[in-house]
Formats: structure tokens, sequence, C-alpha cells
């Protein structure tokens, strides 16, 4: 029997829909989705602007071979332990288990005993306007009713707040 983790994608399907978590690998429910070309277009982008921000965390990312490439959950997890042995670390794609739980960190900067974790988005804005920079801000203010006064996460960006908090709690533990 193969082994089935809570994945960091598998998390946030579960947010959406506990259900849809539930049907996630049942191929009688597969994603059609996943045949659509102008959503392979836009994970196309996704994966340009991860290729750049690799950039971020090392100066020669390719000649340095930072990223983690192998889908297999365990040499995964022994390559990314492998690299965190040393005093200075950066990782594409390290891997963390704890319990059922797996993730791959998008980008991690390890400098001797602090640890920093990158999660990698690629986002559109409209042209400069007081809406836009109005949505750049994941915590709001109520202005008026029940929530006038009190500071919220915007639920445009809850998932991603969730995303990385999921992710801090397995590389911490």
């Amino acid at each position: 029997m193969s082994r089935r983790y809570l994945t960091k994608s598998r998390f946030k399907e579960g947010l959406e829909c506990p259900t849809k978590l539930y049907y996630t690998k049942d191929p009688h429910y597969a994603n059609r989705q996943s045949e659509d070309s102008f959503l392979e277009s836009l994970a196309e982008g996704g994966y340009q602007v991860g290729e750049l921000a690799k950039f971020l965390i090392s100066e020669e990312p390719y000649l340095e071979e930072i990223t983690i490439e192998t889908l297999d959950y365990d040499l995964a997890l022994a390559q990314t332990s492998d690299k965190l042995n040393n005093d200075r670390a950066a990782i594409a794609e390290a891997a963390f288990l704890y319990k059922n739980l797996f993730i791959r960190v998008d980008l991690l900067l390890k400098e001797g005993d602090t640890i920093k974790i990158y999660e990698v988005k690629s986002k559109s804005w409209g042209h400069e306007s007081v809406d836009d920079m109005a949505d750049r801000n994941f915590v709001k203010t109520g202005l008026r009713g029940p929530k006038k006064g009190q500071r919220y996460i915007d639920k445009n960006w809850k998932y991603y707040l969730y995303d990385i908090a999921f992710q801090r709690y397995i590389v911490r533990k």
C-alpha cells in the first residue's frame, strides 16, 4: 500500500472543500482542469516566476544546484537533509515530513541556526488605482457594521496565509 500524505496541495483543497479532499486520489473524479490549455499557460507563467525567484536566495542557483528535482518522497527528504547539514543552505523545493504531513517549500534559506522559508506566487495587478492598492493589503480594518474598527484577514488572502502557516508548522516540527 502506498503512503498517502496530506500535502500542501491537498491541504489547500481541503480548506476549499473537505469533500473535494476526500476524492482527490480517486481516478473516477479526476481533475479535468489539468488538461485546460489556458490553465497550462498560467502555470507556465508561474514556473517562470519561480525560476526567477531562485535568485533571491542564491547568486548562482543553477551552478549551485539548489533545486531538489526528484518527485520521490524519500529521496527528496534525504537530499534536503543533506543540504541542511551545511552552515548555509539555499534550497528550492526543499522537502519536509512530519507525521503524515508532507510539503515542498518553494524557497528555503538556512544561515547558521536561522531558517527562512519563502512562498513564491505569481499574481498580476491591474492598473494603479485606489481599489488595487486596497486589495494589496491582506489585513483589513472594518469601516462599518459589526467589524467596524476590527482588524481581519481579507478573504482573498486567507488561503495564502493558511498555505504558509501550514509550511511553517511542518518545517518547525
